[in-house]
């Protein structure tokens, strides 16, 4: 008698399945929705990245074939950076030295390669050589450091193109010397770094890219 009342509580195999089935749906469905939400976010985000991404990987490329891997022999490459330390270019007098000269010759190997590129040429705008230094809140000392920061991105720079004329000639226009103050005390004072700044047509790429998603 038991066993018969305890039956007619218990749904038959059927409306179990099709219940386990209607549920299984529901998921998917809610899944599928929450993947197409992340995916329309995600498309925009890449479309905005990729431009840059694609440039910053050839340089990469370009620099672990002269250099090795990003960190070694003092230099770092990342994101369309190379950051080394002022050691790598000059001597304790300050004068470019001999690792400073091959250090020189590898990095005109690297940009020539790259600026002769038509598709990496359009975009860059410019590339900046920079000497890191610390401001001081004393306006003449300030002064006197920016100078030499300032004399340090010219020599590398002056160096890099009178040491090949093909670059000189050919891209010479590109390049541009500049002390570059510490955003945070103590990071990024002594350091000499090569940093391409994007042309207008990466920018024009980007704006590309997105249109499909703004209609």
């Amino acid at each position: 008698m038991k066993a018969e009342t305890f039956r007619k509580y218990i749904l038959p195999p059927g409306p179990v399945l099709s219940l386990i089935l209607v549920g299984i749906m529901v998921l998917s469905a809610l899944l599928y929705y929450r993947a197409v939400k992340i995916q329309r976010f995600l498309e925009p985000a890449l479309a905005l990245s990729q431009p840059r991404t694609e440039l910053a990987e050839q340089l990469n490329s370009l620099m672990a074939k002269e250099f090795g891997p990003s960190g070694a022999g003092g230099i770092t490459y990342a994101m369309g950076a190379v950051v080394a330390a002022p050691s790598v270019f000059f001597d304790d007098q300050d004068w470019l030295s001999a690792s400073g000269e091959e250090t020189v010759r590898k990095l005109n190997t690297v940009f020539l390669a790259s600026l002769r590129d038509e598709y990496t040429r359009s975009h860059v705008g410019v590339i900046l050589v920079g000497s890191g230094y610390e401001p001081d809140p004393d306006i003449p000392r300030n002064k006197v450091i920016r100078q030499q920061a300032q004399h340090r991105a010219e020599v590398v720079m002056d160096r890099m193109l009178s040491s090949d004329t093909r670059l000189a000639r050919e891209f010479g226009t590109f390049f541009v010397a500049a002390a570059v103050p510490a955003s945070v005390p103590g990071k990024g004072s002594d350091r000499i770094e090569f940093r391409i700044i994007p042309s207008e047509m990466l920018h024009v790429e980007v704006l590309q890219r997105l249109t499909k998603y703004a209609q």
